[in-house]
């Protein structure tokens, strides 16, 4: 549904490294909008809330971490404008270098610690494998994503 105000949501990109290899923190989504797909943590702003505020609250929600640190990395805006059922979205996405804590599922999210040249693509929305590479290397500035009719298949992208 093709609405002036799209719903604002954040997405956290958790990294550390360990044994040498970089890792991000995602999770099978395990309710909701994305049902099964694998995911970062993240979800809706709430009013008078910042995107930063919403990211950390929502990281500690769905995984139990803390952020130290979040770093903007970029923001992606989602058109579902054939998908009479799916409004638009507009996602803030940070960076989370420093978290603290020990991930813990939530009914939201069950979160593992994944090497970043094994992210699980075929697993996820079909726009992660064009953003996500380019939010962790630290080069995503503003994306587009239209969605088809189906409200799943990618009909095209801007970077």
């Amino acid at each position: 549904m093709t609405s002036a105000t799209p719903l604002e949501t954040c997405l956290v990109l958790v990294t550390r490294t360990s044994d040498g290899a970089d890792e991000v923190l995602l999770g099978r989504k395990l309710r909701g909008f994305g049902r099964s797909r694998v995911v970062a943590p993240g979800g809706k702003i709430d009013a008078g809330e910042s995107a930063q505020e919403a990211a950390a609250r929502e990281l500690e929600e769905e995984t139990g971490l803390r952020a130290q640190t979040l770093a903007p990395a970029g923001v992606l805006d989602f058109r579902f404008s054939h998908d009479a059922l799916t409004q638009d979205m507009r996602a803030h996405v940070f960076i989370a270098s420093d978290a603290l804590g020990a991930v813990q599922d939530s009914d939201e999210i069950a979160g593992r610690w994944v090497r970043q040249d094994e992210i699980p693509y075929v697993e996820m929305w079909p726009d992660a494998r064009h953003w996500m590479p380019r939010a962790l290397a630290g080069t995503l500035r503003r994306a587009l994503f239209v969605y088809g009719a189906d409200g799943v298949t990618l009909e095209r992208f801007e970077l």
